[in-house]
């Protein structure tokens, strides 16, 4: 059910029988207004983009301008079909992708570009980039006066075709509306005598492979475009070659060989018909199927304008005043297209020479507003680049100031670290200086220590070596006593004389005296205090501790 359909229904599903009567003449009228009809003029809208092709191999068409790209030595070949057949991706195959390719539902050639590359790295062929027949946002009008102007244009300068290549998608299912128009189109540009020059080209088999359909089904379509007159039939019996594009460089070089190989030139109808036979387009042949094409719309709506007119007033009898609202609106859109299907039907009626002038106001038009837009980019990058200096000057003069208090402050913080480091410096040193005294300290204590230590160890050992000395001599002289008690007993001896007495007297200095006396005459007595034995009368020695202590 379509828009109309349930907008009718107001949204419930319950109609009565008047209601059910006038939603099935909605629904015949929109059936009709959605066949696919040519495009018409509408207004011109200023606010749509100008689309440009930057920094490629491509000369854009300029009429007015007495430099023509081409000359009549040249090898030109026409690319046609409608949007979306293929024609930007096949021109950019050869010319190393200098041609812009479409992803989108719009159009991507709205005007005639010319591409060239060398064919097999020889010959310099030209490709002539046209916009399909079903443009996004022009007429068949337009196109027809696009294309038309051009291929006249080329053909008054002395310049002819090699031929046409005309693509067509392998993967539609059924030839629509706008593929048929474009196929008519294209018989009557060219006419019967060119057919010999024209490859028709089915496009998109690696697509119809990949997406998993069945090779059969391409090969029926095919079939489908020979076998019927309407389509490609005729052509092909006149002359015509059909072959397949399957989408690589060599593919398509091959294809172009076909026409380049011939070493032929065509002139076309239209050309024929405008520049030679000075007709003005509406009388040529394409003019001719578009003034009909557009003369079957103009009636088609209007018959939608006269049949929602009636249904609107049943609407407004019946007081029915959302279905009149609509119904005003659908008669309005129709009541537009038929003033632009007037309008292109207007446009057709021009010879070369007006559309030559036409032509050269549209261009002055689109180069002043390339030029006017040109100027306002300039000046808004100018702008931009104004404010990025000024933006870089001053992140230049914030970063010298960056730099200068980076500076100042660093030379503050050296003579800060330099007083802290000196500071820390003296600390140091006067720790050092007190550790010093204090181990020198430590070492006079432990010198002095050592010193009285050592003077004891030398006591001690003084006394052990006393000791020692004395304990042998006691040794031995027991030994001595013990063998020689038998022998003799010292005699008692009296007082001495005074010479006697008086070294006796004597602690150490007279024993040994007595003891040569002794020795001399064993008759006299030993009475010396420091000799360790007395000898009494019974000839045996006493003891004399208080010398040597107790051993």
């Amino acid at each position: 059910m379509n828009r109309m359909a349930r907008l009718a229904h107001g949204g419930d599903g319950r109609m009565d029988g008047q209601k059910a009567l006038k939603t099935e003449r909605l629904n015949k009228l929109s059936d009709r207004n959605e066949r696919d009809v040519p495009m018409v003029d509408t207004e011109p809208n200023s606010d749509m983009p100008i689309r440009h092709v930057g920094n490629q191999e491509i000369q854009s068409i300029d009429q007015g301008s007495k430099d023509w790209p081409l000359t009549s030595d040249d090898v030109v070949i026409a690319v046609m079909g409608v949007t979306g057949s293929g024609k930007s991706t096949f021109i950019s195959l050869l010319t190393d992708g200098s041609a812009p390719v479409g992803q989108s539902l719009e159009a991507c050639t709205s005007e005639v570009g010319i591409y060239s590359y060398l064919h097999h790295g020889k010959k310099r062929i030209y490709l002539i980039d046209t916009p399909g027949f079903d443009d996004t946002f022009r007429s068949d009008t337009e196109v027809l006066k696009e294309i038309a102007f051009f291929l006249a244009t080329l053909y008054k300068q002395g310049v002819k075709l090699a031929g046409l290549l005309y693509l067509h998608r392998i993967i539609d299912r059924r030839m629509q509306g706008s593929a048929l128009r474009s196929i008519h189109m294209l018989k009557a540009l060219c006419g019967e005598n060119t057919f010999p020059n024209v490859v028709l080209v089915t496009t998109m088999w690696n697509v119809l492979e990949q997406s998993g359909v069945a090779s059969n089904s391409g090969v029926q379509r095919e079939n489908e475009l020979r076998g019927n007159d309407n389509f490609w039939g005729r052509m092909e019996k006149g002359g015509s070659r059909i072959v397949r594009h399957s989408g690589d460089l060599q593919s398509a070089r091959d294809i172009v060989s076909l026409l380049v190989d011939k070493k032929s030139t065509v002139v076309l109808d239209i050309q024929r018909q405008m520049v030679d036979e000075e007709k003005s387009l509406d009388e040529t042949t394409a003019g001719n199927y578009v003034q009909k094409e557009l003369l079957d719309a103009r009636k088609r709506h209007e018959r939608d304008i006269a049949d929602y007119q009636q249904t609107m007033d049943d609407a407004l009898r019946e007081k029915d005043n959302s279905m009149a609202a609509i119904l005003q609106n659908q008669k309005e859109e129709n009541e537009a297209k038929v003033s632009g299907i007037i309008a292109s039907e207007r446009g057709l009626k021009v010879n070369l020479s007006e559309l030559a002038k036409e032509k050269d106001g549209q261009y002055s038009a689109r180069q002043f507003d390339l030029e006017k837009k040109l100027s306002s980019e300039i000046a808004h990058y100018e702008d931009h680049l104004r404010r990025l200096q000024d933006e870089f000057d001053r992140k230049v003069l914030e970063h010298k100031r960056e730099m200068a208090q980076l500076r100042n402050e660093a030379r503050a913080k050296s003579a800060e670290e330099l007083a802290r480091l000196d500071k820390l410096m003296m600390a140091k040193e006067k720790q050092c200086l007190a550790q010093q005294l204090e181990e020198q300290e430590q070492i006079r204590a432990e010198r002095a220590n050592w010193q009285a230590r050592e003077s004891e160890l030398l006591e001690a050992k003084k006394q052990a070596e006393y000791s020692g000395s004395a304990a042998f001599l006691r040794y031995i002289l027991s030994s001595i006593g013990s063998a020689t008690s038998s022998a003799f007993i010292p005699e008692k001896r009296g007082p001495r004389d005074s010479k006697d007495k008086g070294r006796g007297a004597r602690s150490g200095g007279g024993d040994a005296h007595d003891r040569n006396r002794h020795e001399r005459d064993p008759s006299v007595k030993y009475q010396g205090g420091t000799d360790p034995y007395d000898y009494n009368t019974s000839g045996r020695g006493t003891r004399n501790k208080s010398h040597f202590g107790d051993y």
